[in-house]
C-alpha cells in the first residue's frame, strides 16, 4: 500500500505543474505541451530553454503552510467528508509533505493529472480518475489554423451536413464507416449491383498497380532483400493461419522482419486475390516514430510514395489517401477510433505490434479486442511479440495458435577474456553512466574508423542532454561543419524525431 504521490508520466511536461493545460492559451505562460515554448512546443533538449523553463516553474510554485494544511486534513478526517481534493500549485517536495501528513493520520494520498490534483481520502484511491483528468471528455480549446486549412474543414463540415440531410430523407449513407473507399458507394437507388461493380473495378486497379510496381527494377532489388529475412520463410504458413483462424500470435526476435513483412504479406495476398476493395489493414505501433518509419519503409519496398496504398496516422498528423489499404497508427489513435466506432467497421485485419512491451494502452486495447471478436467474426487479429510471453497472449485469447519466426543464423565463437579486458570490466560501474567514456568512444570512432552514422543508446533524457552538452564543448566533436549531433527521445515533437532519417550533407558525419 503506497501513500506516495504518483508522478507517472510527469516528465513529459517537465514536472507536476506542466504538460497540457496551464494558464492562458496553449503556447503562452505555462500552457501547451510543456508550456512556454514556441507555439506551446516543449524543448527540453535545449539547455537554455530548459533552464529558463525550470526557473519559471520554480517561481510559480506556491509555498505550503504545514500547520494550516495539517489542520485541514485533520478536520477532514474527523468530519463527514470522504476525501479532500487539493488543486494548488505545490512543488514535489510539498506534495511529499502532504503525503506524509496523510500517512501519519492513517489516510490515503494520491497525485493525479501530473500533480495538478492532489487527493487525501479515507479509502484507497485508484491510479486513475477521469474526473481529475483535464484531457478526459469534451473540452473547448482555441485552435489556430491557416486559411487553407479553414477552407478544407469548412468543406468537410458542409459535406457532413449534406450527408445528414440525405440520411434524414431515407437515402443510404456511409457515415460512420472507417474504410477509405470513397469511390465505392451505393447509389441513390441503393443498387448493390453497381456497388459490386465499383468494388471489382477498384480491386482490379489495385492489382494492376501492384503487378506493375513488382516489374520495376527498384522493387526487384527490394524483393531480393526481403527474401533474405527470416519472416519470408514462414510466409505461406502465416497466410494460411490468418485465413483459418480469427486470432494468431506471431513471435520473433528483433530484426526477423515481422513488423515490415507480415502486414505486407496480407496486403499483397488480398490485392492479388482481387479483394483489395474490401481490404483495410490496421497495424498499431507503440511509438509515433515507429509508425512513420515502418510505413515509409513498406512504401519504399512496394515502389510507391508514402500515403498511397500504405500510410500512417498519429496524433494530429496523417499521411493517407482513398487508396490506402494498410494504415500504421499508434495504439492511442486506435483506442480513440474504438471510442467512436466500437465495432471497427470496415477493418478487415488488425495487427498489434510489440505487445510484449505491456504498456497501459496496449493492455486496454487487448481487453477491448477480446470482447469485440465475438461480435466481429470476420475480423482477423494478429498479435506480434518478441519470443517472451508469446504463450501468455495465446492463452488470453483462448489458446490461439502461434507461429514462431526463426532467428538469423549466426555462428557464435567463445573466447576467454584477456587480463586487460577483465581489468577494464572490473572497473566498470553498473550503477553510474560514464558519459566521459561514451564521449571518448565516439571521438575515437570518428578519428580512426570509417564513415557512417553512430547510434548511441542511453538510459533516458537526462543522460541524453548531458552527453549533448559534453559533445558541444568538445574541441573535435563540437565542429558543426564536420559533425551533426541529433537527440532522439519519445517526448520530442515528431518533426524533430524525423531528422534522424535525413541524410547529412556531404563530408558531414
Amino acid at each position: 500500500m503506497s501513500y506516495r504521490p504518483n508522478y507517472q508520466g510527469g516528465r513529459r511536461g517537465g514536472g507536476p505543474n506542466s504538460g497540457r493545460g496551464g494558464r492562458g492559451r496553449r503556447g503562452g505562460g505555462g500552457g501547451g505541451r510543456g508550456g512556454g515554448g514556441r507555439g506551446g512546443e516543449q524543448r527540453w533538449w535545449d539547455p537554455v530553454w530548459r533552464a529558463e523553463r525550470l526557473r519559471q516553474k520554480a517561481a510559480e510554485m506556491e509555498v505550503l503552510d504545514e500547520a494550516e494544511w495539517w489542520d485541514k486534513i485533520n478536520q477532514m478526517k474527523k468530519g463527514g467528508e470522504q476525501e479532500m481534493i487539493i488543486k494548488r500549485n505545490f512543488s514535489r517536495s510539498d506534495q511529499q509533505v502532504l503525503s506524509d501528513m496523510a500517512y501519519q493520520l492513517g489516510l490515503y494520498f494520491h497525485a493525479y493529472n501530473k500533480g495538478k490534483a492532489l487527493v487525501v481520502s479515507k479509502v484507497p484511491l485508484p491510479n486513475y480518475r477521469a474526473d481529475l483528468d483535464e484531457s478526459h471528455g469534451s473540452t473547448q480549446k482555441e485552435i489556430r489554423m491557416s486559411t487553407e486549412t479553414e477552407r478544407r474543414i469548412g468543406n468537410l463540415l458542409d459535406s457532413s451536413r449534406d450527408t445528414k440531410s440525405a440520411d434524414d430523407s431515407g437515402v443510404a449513407s456511409s457515415k460512420g464507416a472507417t474504410k477509405p473507399l470513397p469511390d465505392v458507394k451505393t447509389t441513390e437507388s441503393g443498387s448493390t449491383i453497381e456497388t459490386d461493380s465499383a468494388k471489382e473495378k477498384l480491386s482490379a486497379e489495385l492489382k494492376q498497380k501492384q503487378e506493375n510496381a513488382k516489374a520495376s527494377n527498384s522493387v526487384k532489388v527490394m524483393q531480393s532483400f526481403r527474401e533474405k529475412l527470416p519472416a519470408f520463410k514462414v510466409k505461406a504458413d502465416f497466410l494460411k493461419a490468418v485465413t483459418e483462424n480469427q486470432v494468431l500470435v506471431v513471435s520473433g526476435e528483433t530484426g526477423c522482419g515481422k513488423t515490415t513483412q507480415l502486414p505486407q504479406f496480407i496486403l499483397e495476398e488480398e490485392i492479388s486475390s482481387l479483394r483489395g476493395a474490401d481490404c483495410n489493414i490496421m497495424c498499431t505501433q507503440p511509438r509515433r516514430i515507429s509508425a512513420i518509419s515502418v510505413a515509409a519503409r513498406i512504401s519504399s519496398e512496394r515502389g510507391e510514395s508514402l500515403g498511397e496504398t500504405v500510410g500512417y496516422q498519429i496524433h494530429l498528423e496523417s499521411k493517407r489517401s482513398a487508396q490506402t489499404r494498410l494504415l500504421f497508427c499508434t495504439t492511442g489513435v486506435l483506442l480513440r477510433q474504438l471510442v467512436q466506432d466500437p465495432y471497427l467497421k470496415g477493418v478487415s485485419h488488425l495487427l498489434v505490434d510489440e505487445i510484449h512491451e505491456r504498456g497501459l494502452n496496449e493492455d486496454f486495447l487487448l481487453i477491448i479486442l477480446r470482447d469485440l471478436l465475438p461480435q466481429r467474426p470476420d475480423l482477423r487479429l494478429i498479435l506480434m511479440s518478441a519470443t517472451i510471453n508469446a504463450e501468455l497472449f495465446s492463452k488470453y485469447f483462448g489458446n490461439a495458435p502461434t507461429i514462431h519466426i526463426p532467428d538469423i543464423d549466426i555462428d557464435s565463437h567463445y573466447k576467454n577474456y584477456s587480463a586487460s579486458t577483465r581489468q577494464s570490466l572490473e572497473a566498470w560501474s553498473g550503477s553510474q553512466m560514464d558519459l566521459g567514456l561514451v564521449e571518448a568512444s565516439i571521438e575515437y570512432i570518428c578519428r580512426h574508423e570509417g564513415d557512417g552514422a553512430i547510434l548511441v543508446f542511453l538510459t533516458g533524457w537526462d543522460d541524453i542532454s548531458k552527453l549533448l552538452d559534453k559533445i558541444k564543448v568538445n574541441s573535435f566533436l563540437g565542429d558543426l561543419s564536420r559533425f551533426l549531433v541529433l537527440p532522439l527521445h519519445g517526448s520530442m515533437p515528431t518533426i524533430n524525431q524525423r531528422e534522424i532519417f535525413d541524410r547529412p550533407p556531404p563530408n558531414k558525419r
